[in-house]
This record gives C-alpha cells, sequence and structure tokens, in this order.
C-alpha cells in the first residue's frame, strides 16, 4: 500500500511542477555526453558502460570496480560551437561515485554596444527634430556604428556529481545533483537540479533503465533577474546482448523512449500536448572485445561509430547525420589500474 502512495505522490509532482517551467530552457543539456551513445542514437539509459553514462542515469556506475576518465570533444555546426566534455568514476566507501563536466561555447560573437548608433531619429538625417531624435534610444532607421562593436563569447557549462548503490545483485539506483552556468553575450545564469536513475539486470543479457531527468525541476536566475525552470522529463530504456559467434562476436541491440512535459509536442516524433515522446535506437557489434562497431537512429537523425580498445586504452569516434549538419565527435578513455578480485569480470 505505501507504494501505492508513493506512486500518486510522483505523479501529482509531475502535475504540478509543468505549471512552473518553460519550454527549451538550458536546451544545451539536451547534446549529451558520449561517443559511443551518439554513434547508437542515444539509446544509453540502460547501455551505458562508461564513465560517460553516469550522464544519462546515475545509476550507470553501480558494479564498475575500475576506476575510469573520460575525455570528449566534438566541433559543431561547422566549427562555430565547440563542445567538450570529462568524466571520472570511481568506488569509495562501497559507494560508486561519479563526476561529469560539459562546456559548449563559441567565441567572437560580434554584439553592437548600446551606445554604438547615431541618434538622428528613424528618417536617419541629424538636425531635422523629427520625433525620436536626440532620445538616446535607438529607433528603426537610426544609423549603427559599423566600429561600435564587441567581440563576446557564449558558453553554456554543466557539472554533475552524484553517486550510484546498489539495492540487490540485479538492481541498483543513483542520484546526481547538476549546476549550470550560462554566459549569453554578457548575460549570465545560475541553476541548480537533480537526477535520479534506476538500473535493473533481468539476466545477463536484458538490462532495463530508467532515468528522471531534473526530478524537482532545475531553476535558473539570470543576471538580469529573470528566473525559469527546466521541467523534468522521463527516460526509459532496455538493451539486450546477442551472441553472435563463439563468444567471439557479439551484437548488442538498445532502445530508449523519452518522454517530455513541457508541451512541445510540434518538434517530437509522438506529440499529445504537454506531453511528447522521442525515441532512439542504436545496434553495437563488439570483435572479440577490442573492436566495436555502431548504427543508432536518434530520433530521426542517422548515427554511426566505432571504437578500438587496446589495452587500458580505448579511442572511439562518432558520426551524426543531423538535420542542421554533418557532427563528428572523438572520445579517449583510459581505465586506471583495477583492484579486481580473481576471477571477477570487468565491462569492456
Amino acid at each position: 500500500m505505501k507504494r501505492f502512495y508513493y506512486i500518486i505522490l510522483f505523479l501529482m509532482i509531475f502535475s504540478i511542477i509543468p505549471a512552473f517551467g518553460g519550454k527549451y530552457v538550458a536546451e544545451f543539456l539536451e547534446v549529451g555526453v558520449g561517443v559511443r551513445a551518439a554513434g547508437m542514437g542515444e539509446a544509453y539509459c540502460a547501455a551505458g558502460e562508461d564513465a560517460s553514462a553516469f550522464w544519462w542515469n546515475p545509476a550507470a556506475p553501480a558494479g564498475h570496480i575500475t576506476p575510469q576518465l573520460y575525455m570528449m570533444h566534438s566541433a559543431l555546426y561547422a566549427n562555430m560551437y565547440q563542445l567538450d566534455a570529462l568524466a571520472y568514476r570511481d568506488k569509495l566507501w562501497g559507494t560508486y561515485l561519479a563526476v561529469s563536466l560539459l562546456r559548449l561555447a563559441t567565441d567572437n560573437i560580434p554584439f553592437t554596444r548600446s551606445d554604438g548608433f547615431y541618434d538622428y531619429g528613424p528618417d536617419g538625417v541629424p538636425g531635422t527634430g523629427d520625433e525620436g531624435e536626440g532620445n538616446g534610444v535607438w529607433d528603426p532607421g537610426e544609423p549603427v556604428d559599423a566600429t561600435a562593436i564587441d567581440m563576446k563569447s557564449e558558453g553554456d557549462y554543466s557539472i554533475l556529481i552524484g553517486a550510484a548503490i546498489p539495492i540487490s545483485k540485479n538492481l541498483a539506483w543513483g542520484i546526481s545533483g547538476k549546476i549550470l552556468r550560462q554566459n549569453i553575450g554578457g548575460y549570465t545564469n545560475f541553476g541548480i537540479g537533480a537526477d535520479l536513475g534506476f538500473r535493473y539486470k533481468l539476466s545477463e543479457r536484458l538490462k532495463f533503465g530508467l532515468t528522471v531527468l531534473d526530478i524537482t525541476g532545475t531553476h535558473l536566475k539570470w543576471s538580469t533577474g529573470y528566473s525559469e525552470s527546466k521541467l523534468p522529463s522521463l527516460r526509459l530504456g532496455s538493451v539486450y546482448t546477442i551472441p553472435v559467434w563463439k563468444n567471439k562476436i557479439d551484437m548488442l541491440a538498445s532502445g530508449d523512449l523519452e518522454m517530455r512535459f513541457e508541451g512541445a509536442s510540434e518538434s517530437a516524433l509522438i506529440g499529445i500536448d504537454p506531453i511528447s515522446m522521442d525515441t532512439h535506437l542504436g545496434v553495437e557489434f563488439s570483435f572479440w572485445k577490442h573492436f566495436f562497431t555502431r548504427l543508432g537512429l536518434d530520433r530521426t537523425d542517422f548515427t554511426a561509430g566505432a571504437g578500438l580498445k587496446i589495452a587500458r586504452f580505448q579511442v572511439d569516434y562518432a558520426f551524426i547525420v543531423s538535420s542542421i549538419d554533418y557532427v563528428h565527435r572523438v572520445s579517449i578513455t583510459l581505465d586506471f589500474n583495477p583492484r579486481i578480485p580473481p576471477g571477477v569480470q570487468t565491462e569492456h
């Protein structure tokens, strides 16, 4: 009976929070962290194993013995934006810990200064005394001083810190706190939020994941005094591993269903306001657990990728055909010397 009350309370929270949230808040978080994830169409809620998987599901680090460092870079939209990420996981005092940093930034954006115009009025001619001349405010038609331009940068930053705890041999949960910082043309904001995740292993081949992103709403405060909130969203995932040939070649099939509650059905694959849903599908082939090829469908965008693991190092590459531009991502993963008991297997 208590579980029933918890479910009702959970649904009540989800029904109330949308009244205080807005669309497309902190959208930079949607770019995601991870090259393997990108190559698999971002179907990573249940499939994630490397340190970047913490971004997709806070429960992902549970059970992984190997301390790991993850570094990613990508150039977006004809090199206009630079996307960089860093993630690390480890185990301390019986708890699996992880931290992830994300930076999405662009430089040299031209901004016209507030005084960078000739206050001649809408007719653009000095001395005519027309309405708006000399009022100290730019009016349509007033010429702009082409030299009164400042070059500024725009940067979005996020830090996630959290922990994953096994509940049983097959079930784990995790929670992460997030700190956001955006700088757009000199205007800044600061935000905080949290994610909650669960991972369940039905068998060695079949696993499930559930992530509640921004579970309490992620709240941002701008330097202008304006406040906004990012609404909670759900991500459900499953992954199934199929041995193809003598335990030398395996196929991993993964799928995620992403659900939002911000009334953005016009941009989603499936939408019934205020709920919108998008699908993510991916497949990975593993050859001797050293070479990997991947294909995916991120909503309607085709993705592909490959990876090579040698000793403690792994290099991954992903290619994304988006509606805006082709995107390339690369990453390097380093496994530190693990303290592994005899007979225990680690992930690839």
